[in-house]
């Protein structure tokens, strides 16, 4: 399937945009929304130096935070907001997960928290996954059918 990017006009593979967490496009490909946040990312450094100074020192403070197993003024809001938990719930799961994915039992490769896993259908809170299992499962349509003939395939013989 194939989109047009509304500022290079190219038309580009859908893979090749952003998608919200509405389920929509962005109207720019990957490409343009990079190129831009550079050109406000150098405009703001050079007419804004203080306020970038400012913005990057949040940013360390956030990395801190990160370092530590949380993201902060990130988590708080969108936990409660998105799954109905609080930040001391999710600690409580990280620590009966002991910090590590619930389906490969190690800790997220990215760097990231775990994701709250949970079903699309009842918002059921399932565990906390990697940046590798959660989209693994999304990938599948949390389709257990799906999932049982990816392992019967995979236990193919060559």
């Amino acid at each position: 399937m194939t989109r047009t990017c509304s500022k290079c006009e190219h038309e580009k593979y859908s893979s090749d945009f952003h998608i919200r967490k509405t389920g929509k496009f962005y109207s720019w490909c990957k490409k343009c929304c990079t190129e831009d946040n550079k050109l406000r990312y150098h405009k703001d450094k050079i007419e804004n130096p203080e306020k970038h100074k400012r913005k990057l020192k949040l940013g360390n403070e956030a990395k801190k935070l990160k370092s530590r197993g949380l993201d902060g003024y990130y988590k708080k809001a969108d936990l409660k907001k998105t799954y109905g938990i609080t930040i001391e719930e999710y600690k409580k799961m990280l620590y009966v997960q002991n910090g590590v994915c619930a389906i490969c039992e190690k800790e997220c490769v990215s760097g990231r928290n775990l994701a709250v896993d949970h079903c699309h259908e009842t918002g059921n809170i399932r565990g906390l996954l990697c940046s590798n299992c959660n989209p693994g499962l999304g990938h599948f349509k949390d389709s257990i059918k799906l999932l049982d003939r990816a392992i019967q395939y995979l236990s193919k013989e060559s």
